[in-house]
């Protein structure tokens, strides 16, 4: 029998409510045990907690009859005042009732064994928490609602039709030369190639959504780097002195630029030292940049060396695109002279008055690449993109010659990348592959 498990739910510390979750057989049983309710499905309840005759807490009671609840078990919500003196004495007597701590992840866990939500949408939930914008909350809410899920079952149901004819091939192979039944395996091949990598464009989007982009900000000692992370970040989270050398380790602060979480890294100022510790901050500057999917490169110069920028970064291979040059401290030029600043090759800006830094945010938005529009996406993972680039793999590596040679080829081809897709969903994940994502999830989610 599945036993009964028990969590806090709500967030540690203190707060006007405090909610404790239980799922399983027993739920009913203890609330009886606890309130002297014999609770009805879906009925609210406001009661005394009482447990060995001593009153814990006055609560509102919720109580779901499985399956027709979050985890698909009996399941039992108090929400009490969110003390969590009150709370872990819910606990304690719960589980002195029979119930088990519920290990982290383990409601979601079992919202997904029995067939609540599938394996992407259980891992959305995480991600509906954890989420740092609303644009990445919206999106994250699309994944849990299925529609990642929806748009992965019409690839796999397309698969299967093309699965299918080939098999016709294989049973009937007489008719294997038949031109239309060739033409037709053929688009619906074509046409999932091109849903597959619509799908893992989207992830792509998803993912940047989800984790975010780190900005490593670099450049000489004093040319603006901490003004402008705390111009960005919108207060002080770095030093400022016009000391070189002021900053020697690095400095993190997370922004949204038009809904996108934006990981900024502040580092030391490059140059030729002889000081043990601001050469160790150098060394970490040079790391961020090789580990940053944008740098932003603060310079004084009207007219910067890219490529001497570059290659003091020894970033000879990394795209331009993703390096951008601002010029700095133009609060000191004459207005005159501002307007005789060329745009081509940087982003003139103020840290310290702010001029400029909405064209920067809007370059920083630019080099992410992604649309504006957030009508279409859904939060995505590592895994999902694993998953969807070697279905594409199995669907680009199918040669069509080979229907009428070998069509069992083909239908294993057309297997596989069935069952990668399936891999999303969690058809075929292990035990192991799911202590691994639901570990991850807080305790009482």
């Amino acid at each position: 029998m599945t036993e009964t498990i028990v969590a806090i739910s709500s967030a540690s510390g203190r707060s006007a409510i405090g909610i404790v979750r239980l799922s399983g057989p027993l739920s009913k049983k203890i609330c009886y045990s606890l309130t002297n309710i014999n609770p009805k499905d879906r009925r609210v309840y406001s009661t005394s907690i009482n447990y060995e005759g001593d009153e814990i807490d006055h609560a509102v009671v919720f109580y779901f009859k499985g399956p027709k609840s979050y985890t698909g078990e009996d399941q039992l919500e108090i929400q009490c005042h969110g003390n969590p003196i009150i709370l872990n004495e819910i606990l304690r007597a719960s589980s002195m009732l029979g119930a088990r701590l519920a290990l982290p992840g383990e409601f979601t866990k079992r919202a997904f064994i029995n067939g609540k939500l599938t394996l992407d949408q259980a891992e959305a939930v995480a991600d509906v928490i954890e989420a740092t914008t609303l644009r990445a909350t919206k999106s994250a809410n699309r994944t849990l609602k299925g529609a990642f899920s929806k748009r992965v079952t019409e690839i796999v149901n397309s698969i299967r039709e093309s699965y299918a004819l080939v098999e016709a091939c294989i049973d009937f192979i007489e008719d294997i030369n038949d031109d239309a039944i060739l033409s037709k395996i053929e688009d619906l091949i074509e046409l999932n190639s091109v849903s597959i990598a619509d799908l893992i464009a989207k992830v792509d989007v998803g993912r940047t959504l989800n984790e975010g982009i780190n900005v490593a900000i670099l450049g000489p000692p004093n040319s603006g780097k901490s003004t402008l992370l705390n111009r960005l970040a919108g207060n002080e989270v770095a030093i400022v002195s016009n000391i070189p050398g002021t900053t020697r380790d690095v400095v993190s602060s997370n922004v949204n630029v038009n809904g996108v979480p934006v990981h900024l890294v502040d580092t030391a100022g490059i140059r030729a030292t002889e000081d043990t510790v601001e050469k160790i901050g150098i060394a970490k500057a040079f790391d961020a940049a090789q580990n940053a999917d944008l740098i932003l490169y603060l310079v004084e110069d009207e007219k910067p060396d890219i490529e001497s920028i570059k290659n003091q970064l020894n970033l000879s291979a990394y795209p331009s695109d993703n390096l951008i040059i601002v010029r700095n401290k133009i609060d000191k030029l004459s207005a005159a002279r501002k307007k005789e600043l060329s745009h081509d090759n940087y982003i003139p800006i103020s840290a310290r008055d702010g001029d400029g830094v909405n064209t920067l945010l809007q370059s920083i938005f630019s080099a992410i690449n992604i649309s504006s529009n957030s009508e279409n996406e859904f939060t995505a993972r590592e895994r999902h993109a694993i998953a969807l680039r070697k279905s594409l793999r199995w669907i680009q590596s199918i040669n069509l010659s080979n229907l009428s040679q070998n069509p069992e080829l083909v239908a294993e081809h057309l297997r596989e990348a069935t069952k990668e897709l399936e891999n999303i969903s969690g058809r075929f994940d292990t035990e192991e592959m799911l202590g691994v994502i639901f570990n991850s999830f807080c305790i009482g989610k």
